[in-house]
């Protein structure tokens, strides 16, 4: 696959500039299995989902493109290529709690109960707003004086980060075609209760 999207990466705009691209997210994860020798799923397992206390994702071999196959209630883990590297940009399972503890990670900026998971720097920087609000893998939001970052996945799956609130998100769902934008939920509901 990675040759594959190589060849696809640039053709319709200049290399650099933003493009939204699922694939892109695959390579990413290509480039980590070749220099730490762990596919993403082993490196995540061991550096990121133990430490804040989510139990071992395990590998879901895909059989096929088929919606039930790579998206369907019977997929647990996180799937893997032919050629084994981790999918990334999909293809994770993750319970709501899981999610949500990722996102708490995020907002205490890399810290979960004083250990350093993820440096610091790196947090803050992969929030920056720029004119694409989109950080690293993360959508940006300056709305009504708040600013949120958002993970958004599949089918409606979010993980929404209010810093100012101290609040995360995590919302599950099913497989939906064209979801709706989960942030009037959040903004028209949630952060209205919290408010009181």
């Amino acid at each position: 696959w990675v040759p594959y999207i190589l060849s696809l990466m640039g053709r319709n705009g200049r290399l650099g500039d933003f493009q939204y691209c699922t694939a892109g997210i695959h390579v990413l994860s290509a480039i980590l299995t070749r220099t730490t020798g762990l596919c993403a799923r082993e490196f995540a397992n061991e550096h990121l989902f133990r430490p804040i206390g989510m139990k071992e994702i395990p590998d879901h071999p895909m059989k096929s493109f088929g919606l039930e196959d790579v998206f369907g209630k019977k997929l647990t883990g996180w799937i893997a290529d032919p050629e084994g590297n981790t999918v990334g940009g999909w293809g994770l399972t993750l319970t709501p709690r899981d999610m949500a503890r990722f996102g708490t990670l995020y907002l205490n900026e890399g810290r979960w109960e004083g250990l350093h998971v993820i440096p610091e720097a790196w947090v803050r920087d992969s929030i920056v707003e720029n004119e694409a609000m989109y950080g690293y893998l993360w959508w940006l939001r300056e709305e009504t004086d708040l600013f949120a970052f958002s993970a958004m996945g599949s089918g409606g799956n979010v993980i929404c980060c209010i810093p100012d609130k101290d609040l995360v998100v995590a919302i599950a769902s099913g497989i939906v075609a064209k979801p709706k934008d989960r942030w009037p939920i959040i903004a028209d509901y949630l952060i209205p209760a919290i408010n009181g």
